[in-house]
C-alpha cells in the first residue's frame, strides 16, 4: 500500500530540487549574459591546473586514462602521452565541477570576470587532453595572454544549442573576431577540417585576416636527446684533434671542406641525409677548434701575428660546430612540422564541402554564410597544411606559385649563427685589428665594422616585423648565406 505523505514529501523534495536548478541554470545564464564571450578565457596556468586536475582524477579512479584505445596494451603505452579525449574529461571533469559550482563555465569558474581574448583555440575533441595541453602550451604565442578553447568557455551543463543558433553571432564568432592569434590543433584520429565548425573558425580567420598557426608538440626532450647523440662525435673529433694535430700533417684543408659539404646537405636535404650530415659536421669542427692552423696568406691578408690569427678562426670553428647542433633543431622542427601536416591531412578530403556537423540546423547555417567562399577557405587549409601557418602575405604567394613549404618554421640554423655567435666573433676579429692599426689595411676594417652594423640592423629589423615576415626573411638569409 502506498504512503501518500511519503509519496508527498518526495515530491517537495523533487519540486525543491528543480527549483535549485532552476536557479542556478537562471545564475549561470545571467553570469555569461553579464561578461561578453570574448572573455570567456582561460591563462596559461589554468592549463596546467587543469591537466594536474584530470592527473589527480585519474589517480584517484574517477576517469580512465585511456584515450581511444583499441586494447589494454595501447591504453597502458599511450595514456600518459595522449591521456584520456576531451569528451571524456567533458562528460567526467568538467561538467560535474561546473555544475557544483554553479553551472557556469570552466573559465568563468576559473575568472568570474572574465579575461579579454588573445588567442583562439580551435580543434576537433577527439584528441587526448594531455596532448591537447601540450601542443597549446608549446605553442602558446609569446605576446599572448589568455586563451578561448569552446570545452573551457561554453557552459557545458547549459544549452549551447541556443548559443549557436546564428554562427556570426555566437560566442566562437565574437571570441575570434577579439583574438589576436589563432591556433589550429591536430590530432591523431582524424583531420579538424572534417568538422565545419572548425572550417567555420577558418572562414572567419581568413575573412578578419589573421594569423593562423598549427600547434604541435614540445621539442625540447628530442632535441636534448639529439644532443647527447652528438656526443659520441665531438669526444671523437677532440681525441682526432689530440692525437692528430702535427705541423706536417695537411688534413685541416680536407677536413674543412667535409664540414662545409656537410653544411650544404643540412640546408638543402632534410631526414636521414641530415642527420648524418650534422653529425659529420660536429665532428670534423671539433677537431678543426683543436688542429687548426690559419694558412699564411691568410694571415698576411688579415695582418694578425700567428697567435691572433690562430684564435681567431678556432673562434669561428667552434661557431661552425654550434651551428650543426642548431641544425639538429631545424631538422627536429621540420619533423615535428610533417607529422602535425599529416594529421591534419587525415580524412580530410581537400575542401569544406565534405565536412559536417553534428546538427543539421548548424550546418545549413554555416554553409549559407560562407557562401560561394568556400574555394577561398580551402586554399587557406591547403597553405596552413602544406606551411604550417598562414596569413595574408602566405596566401597570397601560394598562388602566384610560391613553395610555401614549411614556411612557418624557417630554418635558424644560419640566421642564429651570423646574428649570434658570429656577430660576436667578428666583434672580438674588429677590435684585434683595431689594436693592431698600424698593420691592418683601412678598408678591411670599414667593410668589416659595415658587415656589423648590417648584421645588428637586421636584428632590430627582424624583431619588429610581424612573425610571418620574420620567417620569410630568415629563410631569405639562409638561402644568400648558402
Amino acid at each position: 500500500m502506498v504512503c501518500f505523505r511519503c509519496t508527498g514529501a518526495a515530491l517537495q523534495r523533487h519540486q525543491a530540487h528543480l527549483r535549485r536548478e532552476r536557479t542556478s541554470t537562471l545564475q549561470a545564464m545571467q553570469i555569461h549574459e553579464t561578461v561578453s564571450p570574448a572573455r570567456w578565457c582561460v591563462n596559461f596556468a589554468d592549463l596546467q591546473f587543469l591537466e594536474l586536475e584530470v592527473r589527480q582524477a585519474i589517480k584517484d579512479g574517477e576517469m580512465c586514462a585511456c584515450d581511444f584505445a583499441s586494447s589494454q596494451e595501447e591504453c597502458g603505452r599511450d595514456a600518459e602521452l595522449y591521456g584520456p579525449s576531451i569528451y571524456i574529461v567533458n562528460d567526467l571533469y568538467i561538467k560535474p565541477i561546473t555544475a557544483a559550482a554553479g553551472k557556469m563555465s570552466w573559465a568563468l569558474m576559473m575568472n568570474p570576470k572574465g579575461l579579454d581574448a588573445d588567442l583562439f583555440i580551435t580543434h576537433a575533441w577527439q584528441e587526448g587532453v594531455f596532448e591537447f595541453i601540450e601542443k597549446v602550451l608549446a605553442s602558446w604565442p609569446p605576446r599572448a595572454r589568455h586563451a578561448w578553447c569552446c570545452m573551457l568557455a561554453n557552459p557545458q551543463n547549459l544549452d549551447i544549442g541556443a548559443m549557436i543558433q546564428s554562427p556570426k553571432v555566437s560566442p566562437f564568432a565574437i571570441a575570434l573576431q577579439q583574438s589576436k592569434y589563432m591556433l589550429v590543433v591536430p590530432n591523431r584520429h582524424t583531420s579538424v577540417y572534417t568538422r565545419l565548425w572548425c572550417g567555420y573558425e577558418a572562414y572567419l580567420a581568413f575573412e578578419g585576416k589573421k594569423i593562423i598557426r598549427t600547434a604541435r608538440r614540445s621539442i625540447l626532450r628530442p632535441v636534448a636527446v639529439a644532443w647527447m647523440l652528438m656526443v659520441p662525435a665531438m669526444l671523437l673529433g677532440i681525441a682526432c684533434g689530440c692525437l692528430l694535430a702535427r705541423p706536417d700533417l695537411d688534413m685541416n684543408i680536407y677536413l674543412a671542406i667535409v664540414a662545409f659539404l656537410a653544411s650544404l646537405v643540412t640546408e638543402i636535404f632534410d631526414g636521414r641525409c641530415c642527420l648524418i650530415a650534422n653529425h659529420l659536421g660536429v665532428f670534423t669542427s671539433v677537431w678543426l677548434v683543436i688542429a687548426w692552423q690559419p694558412p699564411d696568406a691568410w694571415i698576411q691578408l688579415q695582418g694578425f701575428v700567428l697567435r691572433e690569427a690562430t684564435m681567431v678562426q678556432r673562434l669561428l670553428w667552434l661557431t661552425a660546430t654550434m651551428f650543426f647542433a642548431i641544425a639538429e633543431i631545424d631538422r627536429i622542427t621540420f619533423v615535428a612540422r610533417d607529422i602535425e601536416g599529416k594529421e591534419l591531412r587525415r580524412n580530410f578530403q581537400g575542401s569544406l564541402r565534405f565536412a559536417s556537423c553534428s546538427q543539421l540546423r548548424d550546418e545549413e547555417h554555416i554553409r549559407l554564410e560562407i557562401g560561394d567562399k568556400v574555394a577561398q577557405v580551402d586554399q587557406i587549409i591547403q597553405v596552413l597544411i602544406a606551411a604550417g601557418m598562414t596569413s595574408p602575405a602566405l596566401r597570397d604567394a601560394a598562388l602566384q606559385g610560391v613553395n610555401i613549404d614549411h614556411a612557418g618554421d624557417a630554418a635558424v640554423a644560419i640566421p642564429v649563427l651570423f646574428l649570434g655567435p658570429q656577430l660576436l666573433c667578428g666583434l672580438f676579429q674588429l677590435g684585434i685589428k683595431i689594436s693592431w692599426a698600424a698593420k691592418s689595411d683601412a678598408a678591411t676594417v670599414c667593410f668589416q665594422a659595415a658587415s656589423i652594423a648590417a648584421r645588428i640592423c637586421f636584428v632590430i629589423l627582424l624583431c619588429r616585423r610581424p612573425i610571418d615576415e620574420r620567417y620569410f626573411m630568415m629563410k631569405v638569409m639562409t638561402k644568400l648565406v648558402i
